[in-house]
């Protein structure tokens, strides 16, 4: 009686295995819709768009063949969507061309893992245009938003490749740029620091399409500028001012060692310093002379920079300048006698 048992067992137990092997085995049909792109990264040299006029759909509506234990497999890799380029699902042939999608897509590094059957695919085809790309290089810039950065910074890697296609390449400039934006309130004032990942951007340039910039990214070093800075001006002339009613009634002379201020220390919004030196605001020193001072003959008095914002301020170790002022002989009066010289 135990016997027969043990035997019932082991037959039913292989029965069902051989059930169990024959239904995973067995050719299932499965529907499927599956989300559809084109990559937007180049492969290789190739890199492939939409044709003018198609539109893409976002979805295929696929119904794919085999095995079921080949079938779940593809809807679990498949799960994520499919994403095409040259090589992978388009081809590699440079030019435009109708894609037969079911074909196409039998190759795909997905597809061909799943070991699955694409029985058909709506939408059937896709007019795409296959580009070949010609690597140039190309030097970085920072541009900061936010703040201004002290110095130059440093970029890492500072050159980098412009990826584009044959047809643009003689219309590039000699030497193109491409842009490294920081955000510069990430930074601190007076101390280095290092922006990992800064996105690169292509300007526009006249028949030139840019398809990528390789890297994408760059690291930037870099300090943001006090917003008070300091600058010493070797050298800053003086002027004197006197009302113009004044003008032709008094000779002023200053001695040759007077007539400039030396090492004059400027501070204050590290915008202003900037535009100081640059030269775009010129600094001068200014002696003004009222009416009481021209007659009283003064042999002395401390320029000024009167011209300039209250945010500016200025240092110099002398600011003191003889003068020698005298009336002009025309200007006196049949009483009155010259100024001795």
């Amino acid at each position: 009686m135990t016997e027969r048992l043990t035997t019932f067992l082991i037959v039913a137990c292989v029965t069902a295995l051989i059930w169990l092997f024959a239904e995973a085995e067995s050719v299932l049909e499965q529907p499927l819709q599956v989300a559809f792109a084109i990559s937007p990264d180049p492969a290789g040299d190739r890199y492939a768009f939409l044709a003018p006029g198609e539109s893409a759909p976002v979805q295929l509506n696929m119904v794919i063949a085999g095995p079921v234990r080949v079938v779940d497999r593809a809807k679990s890799l498949l799960q994520e969507g499919l994403l095409i380029k040259p090589g992978a699902g388009l081809p590699l042939e440079p030019g435009d061309s109708v894609v037969k999608l079911a074909e196409s897509l039998q190759s795909h590094p997905l597809l061909r893992e799943a070991n699955v059957t694409i029985v058909r695919v709506t939408p059937g085809t896709l007019r795409v245009s296959i580009r070949q790309l010609i690597a140039r290089d190309a030097s970085v810039s920072v541009v900061a938003t936010g703040g201004a950065i002290e110095g130059t910074p440093e970029v890492r890697p500072a050159s980098v490749k412009l990826l584009v296609p044959v047809e643009s390449v003689a219309s590039l400039p000699e030497s193109p740029v491409v842009e490294a934006r920081v955000d510069a309130s990430r930074l601190t004032e007076g101390k280095a620091q290092t922006l990992a990942g800064v996105p690169l951007t292509a300007p526009a340039m006249p028949g030139v399409e840019v398809v990528r910039v390789q890297p994408p990214t760059v690291d930037v070093t870099a300090s943001l500028r006090s917003r008070i800075a300091t600058l010493t001006i070797a050298s800053v002339p003086v002027q004197v001012r006197l009302a113009p009613a004044e003008l032709s009634r008094w000779t002023i002379e200053i001695p040759d060692e007077d007539q400039f201020l030396t090492d004059v220390r400027v501070m204050g919004p590290s915008e202003i310093i900037e535009q100081i030196r640059a030269g775009t605001i010129q600094v001068v020193a200014v002696v003004q002379l009222s009416f009481r001072e021209l007659e009283r003959g003064i042999e002395s008095k401390d320029a000024a920079f009167t011209d300039y914002p209250s945010s500016l301020s200025f240092e110099a170790a002398n600011t003191t300048i003889r003068l020698r002022i005298s009336r002009r002989t025309a200007d006196v009066s049949p009483t009155e006698t010259p100024a001795s010289p």
